[in-house]
């Protein structure tokens, strides 16, 4: 039987598409809040103990675990 990765790649793909809309809307969040808001602190991590975590000011805010289905 072959291996197709097609689907896992189509995971990963919806993964890293949500997880940086994620980010833009936490960054126009904070800026819509204080355009002098500086991101010092602020990251993302990606493939750690989900599959995209939220640090604000070095603190985790939120963590995410993607699920892509296949409509049938």
């Amino acid at each position: 039987m072959i291996h197709d990765a097609t689907p896992s790649w189509s995971g990963y793909n919806y993964q890293g598409k949500l997880a940086l809309h994620y980010v833009l809307s936490h960054i126009c969040e904070k800026l819509s809040a204080d355009p002098t808001y500086t991101f010092h602190g602020d990251s993302i991590v990606l493939e750690n103990n989900e599959d995209f975590e939220l640090f604000v000011a070095g603190e985790l805010v939120s963590f995410h675990q993607v699920k892509a289905y296949e409509k049938q």
